[in-house]
């Protein structure tokens, strides 16, 4: 599930540690809701929680890739993202 976190520190440390499902936090970056809108962040989250085969995850980083929101725009790593999803 999409997810924003309202507490930004405890959020990264959790993704930090390994939990996929707080690197979800990217929709707080993504759609700047409590913070400044940060695509480059909430792909770079999207993209670890991706690595750590998140379904859900795969398919924002996808996303992020394919619309070049963050990163520059990456037909074969949208479409990498998509195959993990």
């Amino acid at each position: 599930m999409l997810g924003t976190c309202p507490e930004l520190a405890v959020c990264e440390n959790e993704c930090d540690a390994g939990s996929a499902e707080r690197c979800r936090l990217a929709a707080t970056y993504s759609l700047g809701e409590g913070t400044p809108q940060e695509d480059t962040r909430a792909a770079g989250l999207y993209e670890c929680a991706c690595d750590m085969k998140d379904p859900t995850a795969c398919v924002f980083a996808g996303q992020m890739s394919e619309c070049a929101r963050g990163v520059p725009k990456d037909k074969p790593k949208a479409e990498r993202a998509c195959e993990l999803s």
